[in-house]
């Protein structure tokens, strides 16, 4: 008898456990997200009107990060009587890639994520190739594998002061990181940061030359900035010139 009458008590316990509202979820609290609204990451967590009991806060962390790859972290908590609280980072995009007729946003880490709203300071780059990808985060198999190497990331933001304002940076396999310059020709510096620097400043005293000299090449590269060179037009010459210094 003692047994069955603890059997049922146990029995009415959890069913009115699981069935007060006062024990029901009447929404997430979402700290930290600015780009996704709260509705939509409740939309996922779908713990809405759930008893508190049932909330599997890992499981729910997991849920978040495979639908919204646009988050670096989540972190979830579970609280008596009814509260779950979010907390989410955004991942920073610091580029705008431009390929064929579809775009994304991409941050320091290379990672791709679908663009929310608007964020300033974005580089532009149009991706006439697709760039490396980049390793996948062994420590961590929720992170989305890399659109793009870092070096290429940190590569684009050091060549970024450089780009004329009525131009837009293009990334090509063979050349590297560049720009059509509007006074006529294709400039790339290839993708190395180490010599960034050198390369800007060697192909800024190379254009002036070639302005000063009348020269109008049809492309220049100064991926190795110990050799430079150009390429005049095909109606000029198809001849590829190394520079000479002056």
């Amino acid at each position: 008898l003692t047994s069955s009458l603890v059997a049922v008590s146990l029995a009415v316990l959890i069913y009115l456990v699981l069935t007060l509202p006062f024990f029901h979820v009447p929404a997430a609290t979402v700290l930290g997200n600015d780009r996704i609204s709260g509705e939509d990451i409740n939309a996922v967590l779908g713990v809405t009107g759930q008893s508190i009991f049932t909330i599997k806060p890992e499981d729910l962390a997991v849920r978040l990060r495979m639908n919204y790859p646009d988050l670096a972290s989540v972190e979830v908590k579970a609280y008596l009587p009814n509260h779950v609280y979010v907390t989410v980072s955004e991942r920073q995009p610091v580029i705008l890639w431009q390929q064929d007729d579809a775009y994304t946003w991409v941050d320091s880490m290379g990672v791709a994520f679908h663009p929310r709203g608007s964020a300033d300071g974005l580089v532009s780059v149009i991706g006439l190739s697709i760039p490396p990808s980049g390793a996948a985060v062994m420590s961590d198999p929720l992170v989305p594998p890399a659109f793009m190497q870092k070096e290429l990331v940190d590569a684009i933001l050091a060549l970024a002061p450089a780009v004329p304002a009525d131009s837009t940076m293009i990334y090509d396999s063979s050349d590297g990181l560049g720009w059509k310059d509007s006074r006529g020709w294709t400039v790339f510096f290839g993708t190395g940061t180490d010599t960034m620097a050198l390369k800007i400043q060697v192909y800024q005293t190379l254009a002036n030359s070639l302005v000063e000299r009348g020269t109008i090449p049809q492309f220049i590269s100064v991926q190795y900035p110990e050799a430079p060179y150009y390429r005049m037009n095909d109606d000029q010459s198809s001849e590829t010139r190394t520079d000479d210094g002056q």
